[in-house]
Order: structure tokens, then sequence, then C-alpha cells
């Protein structure tokens, strides 16, 4: 809103002196998604990754993985937005939203703040479970510290791995070439291909389908219906040459066909 609807964070940076309060919100935000202990997705993620290796190794790694890939997209989007330079474009001024907006985000921030409060005691797993049933224990091989522990670990190791390549170097507001970029990187800037996928696999086909079916349809099922009204227009048209209006010409046709009849006559009787 404050960037003129500008979602490319390449056109952000330095934004925690233009916005101080959405950036403190911000990174409230940013504390509770990536697990920082004693936040809202502290537990909350390492429950979920204690109930996905409960179910299987390779599953609880994926959730495990997850948690690093979280800590290091969400350090790279506070990076390029607010703590990197400033890359903003000519006709963008940031400043703060209005109340209507910051009001709900600073309960949004309480939220991911406190929110792991609720947990105390279970008292709101025992309130839900008439809802969402009772909550299953997962016998794990490691205790449940260990595995937050884990959890902390990994998700350090995404921060950091964010910071070096974000933290320490100049983030340049247009994109490096294809051509000098990985091919995760390139993936990425085409979304992981998903349109070149549906456009290979359904688009194409579907328009030369089309293209067939109006062809058929045109010299086909057109053809047909309109050939034969051509058909019977033509016709019509020659029939309706034969009925000229005028009386001397139905006068000459009649006298024409006595001629014929008398001569057919005379040629059957004088054979």
């Amino acid at each position: 809103h404050c960037m003129n609807d500008d979602v490319n964070m390449r056109h952000y940076g330095g934004l925690t002196k233009a916005m101080p309060w959405t950036f403190a919100k911000f990174g409230l935000g940013y504390f509770a998604i990536i697990g920082f202990p004693g936040l809202s997705g502290f537990f909350s993620k390492d429950k979920i990754i204690e109930a996905a290796f409960g179910q299987n190794f390779w599953i609880g790694l994926a959730a495990l993985l997850g948690a690093g890939v979280t800590g290091f997209y969400m350090t790279r989007l506070m990076i390029m937005t607010y703590l990197s330079e400033k890359r903003w474009q000519k006709d963008v001024h940031p400043h703060e939203s209005p109340k209507v907006m910051t009001v709900p985000l600073v309960v949004l921030a309480a939220m991911s703040v406190v929110g792991g409060v609720l947990l105390l005691n279970d008292w709101i797993v025992e309130w839900l479970e008439p809802a969402v049933g009772p909550t299953v224990e997962h016998h794990l091989a490691i205790p449940a510290i260990a595995v937050s522990g884990i959890v902390t670990l990994v998700v350090i190791c995404g921060v950091a791995l964010a910071y070096l390549l974000y933290g320490r170097r100049a983030i340049d507001a247009e994109s490096l070439p294809n051509s000098q970029v990985s091919v995760f990187t390139r993936a990425g800037r085409a979304d992981l291909y998903g349109d070149a996928i549906n456009d290979t696999i359904a688009v194409r086909p579907m328009t030369h389908l089309t293209r067939i079916l109006v062809f058929f349809d045109g010299k086909g099922v057109d053809g047909i219906v309109t050939g034969s009204a051509d058909l019977v227009g033509r016709a019509s048209e020659t029939v309706r040459k034969t009925q000229t209006g005028f009386v001397r010409s139905y006068a000459a046709g009649i006298l024409g066909g006595a001629v014929a009849v008398t001569l057919i006559l005379l040629a059957v009787t004088l054979g």
C-alpha cells in the first residue's frame, strides 16, 4: 500500500526509517514465523515437526527442512524490504499507513508474541477437543526438547545463510540476466515453469483442437447446411426465371405447347 501497490521487493529496501511502526510489527511476525523460542510460531512449528516425525522419518525430515527454508526466505524478506539500501521508484514515497491498517496489525503482532500462552496447561487443547478430537501423543526416538533444539539450530542455519547471501552485499534493483544465475534462480523466475507446463500440456493442444473443430464446423457442418441452402436457392432461381409475370410470355408458352402437341399428333398419325 505504501509503495504504490508495487509488490516487487527488489524495489524496496531502507523502509526501517520510513515505516518504523510497520517495521516493528513486521519484525514480531518475522520472529514468530521462523519459530523464535517463546513466540507462537515456536510452539506450532515444533508440534508440526514432532507430529511429522511421529508419522514417518522422511516426512519429519521434509518438515524440518521446511523450517530451515522458512528461516532463510523470511530473513531474505526482512533484509530486502527493511535493512538494505533503499531502491524505491521515483514516484514512490513510503509512509506509515493510517490507523485502519496499523491497529489490526498491532493485534496480529501481539498474538504472534503471546499466542503460545494459549498452550499453558493445555487448556486450549482440552477446550478444542470436542471439535478437533483428542490430542495424539507421538512417540519419538529422541526427547521432544531435543527436537526443539534441532529445529532451532536448523532455523538459525537458514537465517545465517540468508544473511551471508543478502546482508553483506548490495542488492541490485534489477535482476541479473538468466545467463548469470543458477538453474534454481531461473526456475524461480519462471514460477517453477508452471505457466510453460500448462501452456504445453493444456493451452497449445486445446488451441489446435479448437482450430480443427472450427475448421470442421465451418467447412463441414456449415458447408453442408450452407451448400444445401445454396443448391435449393439456385434451383429456385432457375425455376423462378420461367415465371416472368408477363401475359405475352404465358401466351407464347401456351402457343408453343399447342404447336408441339399438334406436331407430335401429326407425327404419330402419319407414322
